[in-house]
């Protein structure tokens, strides 16, 4: 079956004009492979996907590798060097932590997950499930696309921490395939810039 790709930018265009949530284009052959979140993490950080805090303007370093084992992000306002840990992501789960302060205060930082490189050539992303609190989209997933980033902000107060966590995506891929294979692509994602 041929797709008409004119049919799908019109439907497109149509749903966007309606306020409608887009989902990834039906039609096209492959398969959807469904994948606990852990397991697509572990996966694509071997292989050089990138999952970090995003380094805000001001007095921030980050700490750790750029594969969400154990990565930091640091406030660093005085000069004698004193840090502080305001946001990390310890084994693929994001935490903003709870700042130490009383009443009104709150903070958030936005992390980006699946940075750095696209999907191999057949392979899109098709869906994107978190689990967690007090969080949204800083930059929502491309669906249908070989981009599988996307950022999340998360927001914390005094004595409540941010958590959020990546329950499962779909992968779409050549039918019967190993869904591992998705992450084997190499190079820049085309079109971003990090």
């Amino acid at each position: 079956m041929r797709v008409d790709p004119t049919k799908h930018l019109l439907a497109l265009l149509l749903a966007v004009g309606q306020g409608s949530t887009l989902a990834a284009p039906t039609g096209i052959a492959g398969q959807e492979y469904v994948v606990a979140g852990r397991e697509a993490w572990e996966v694509a950080r071997r292989t050089g996907f990138e999952f970090s805090p995003i380094l805000p303007a001001g007095p921030f370093i980050l700490t750790g590798g750029r594969d969400g084992v154990e990565t930091e992000l640091k406030s660093c306002p005085r000069a004698d060097g004193v840090c502080q840990a305001e946001a990390r992501i310890v084994d693929g789960v994001l935490f903003v932590l709870s700042p130490p302060c009383v009443g009104g205060c709150s903070r958030d930082h936005a992390f980006q997950l699946f940075a750095s490189r696209p999907l191999a050539p057949g392979w899109s992303l098709a869906t994107v499930e978190l689990a967690g609190t007090r969080w949204w989209w800083e930059r929502a997933p491309a669906y249908g696309s070989r981009d599988a980033s996307f950022a999340v902000r998360l927001h914390a107060a005094p004595g409540r921490a941010g958590r959020v966590k990546l329950a499962r995506i779909t992968l779409r891929g050549p039918a019967r395939a190993d869904w591992r294979q998705a992450f084997a692509a190499s190079g820049p994602v085309p079109g971003r810039t990090q």
